[in-house]
């Protein structure tokens, strides 16, 4: 007599294969989730040192390269400031500058209100040093847990 069908262990065994694999991928998603959340401040960062850049090569100096010139401000057409997070951002931004040594601080800092709670891998912050007069950029993050790459 021909039995077709599956065994109860052939049956659990593609159960827990597909149990690990949704695993993988759930884990995966939400690893791509924070680094396109954390794309916008390579924008935003880049935008900024391009304005700056240009500035620096007009006048020769950064100290155009602040918050209110750069349009990093609480109102809401421009890059948001620390004042608060907006719905359209995960970050909020800070732009200062050293004169004496032509170099620029952005610093981006992980919105946590508003319900954009990160979890623990999460890029917290991200901060770009920009030496106009070496044209060197050092960038740095500043996390819990997790190197952003």
């Amino acid at each position: 007599m021909l039995r077709r069908g599956f065994t109860l262990l052939e049956l659990m065994v593609v159960i827990v294969i597909i149990g690990v694999l949704a695993t993988v991928a759930i884990l995966q998603y939400g690893n791509q989730i924070e680094k396109s959340r954390s794309a916008e401040v390579k924008n935003i960062f880049g935008s900024l040192r391009t304005l700056c850049g240009a500035q620096y090569m007009e006048n020769g100096n950064v100290s155009y390269c602040n918050d209110s010139n750069l349009g990093v401000t609480a109102n809401s057409g421009d890059v948001p400031n620390n004042a608060g997070c907006r719905s359209s951002h995960w970050f909020f931004y800070n732009v200062t500058s050293d004169t004496t040594k032509n170099e620029v601080y952005f610093r981006a800092t992980r919105c946590t209100g508003s319900g954009k709670k990160p979890d623990w891998k999460a890029v917290q912050g991200m901060n770009l040093t920009l030496n106009l007069s070496s044209g060197v950029d050092t960038w740095d993050t500043a996390n819990m847990g997790k190197e952003y790459k």
